[in-house]
């Protein structure tokens, strides 16, 4: 059998020192592959709860929806949310998501973005836009249901950094139920009449 001149050399060298040989590969010295993505999981999941934790969730909920305008056939209300901050820290208010649903079955849905901040311990309101058909109004379907969730971020710089990364996001339930629309003047709403 031959064998090649580095071959015969490290067969020598074994044979003279008489020491196990050890064949070390790096990544088997630390973590197993497997091991490794694990650790790296349970890393991201730690970071990921300390800034979870970090932040109270704010409160949302629709107070009232308010008839602003009219237009030919659509209603056009404005849907008061009211936004509460019970913790310590000011919170990023970033999108709406909603749907208004009235009493007769017809819907809106949407979205609109929230830019502002929420201050620590503070109680705010908030306008949202939905188009209504006209006819629901005047048949006299004035109890709606406002359905959805309220997006946020910490502003903190790390959850920040998740945020935009698309790893962390914060939202809190919207559900909240009336029985008037209401004229931008706050009274009571009689339903339009005439076309």
């Amino acid at each position: 059998m031959t064998e090649g001149n580095g071959e015969a050399a490290r067969a020598l060298i074994n044979f003279t020192t008489a020491t196990p040989r050890v064949v070390l590969h790096f990544p088997s010295m630390l973590l197993s592959h497997s091991r490794f993505c694990v650790f790296r999981l349970g890393m991201l999941a730690s970071c990921l709860g300390l800034a979870a934790c970090s932040l109270a969730r704010p409160e949302a909920r629709a107070v009232n929806v308010q008839l602003t305008r009219t237009d030919g056939a659509l209603a056009e209300v404005a849907v008061v949310m009211e936004l509460r901050n019970t913790g310590k820290d000011e919170i990023e208010l970033v999108e709406f998501d909603y749907v208004l649903t009235l009493s007769d079955g017809a819907r809106y849905g949407g979205r609109w973005a929230a830019l502002r901040a929420l201050p620590p311990n503070h109680t705010v309101t908030a306008t949202v836009p939905a188009v209504v058909p006209l006819s629901s109004l005047r048949n006299g379907a004035s109890g709606w249901t406002v359905t959805g969730s309220l997006g946020y971020r910490d502003p903190s710089s790390f959850a920040r950094i998740l945020y935009e990364a698309g790893i962390l996001h914060y939202e809190v339930p919207i559900s909240s139920a009336g029985t008037t629309i209401l004229p931008l003047d706050g009274s009571p709403q009689q339903p339009p009449t005439g076309g």
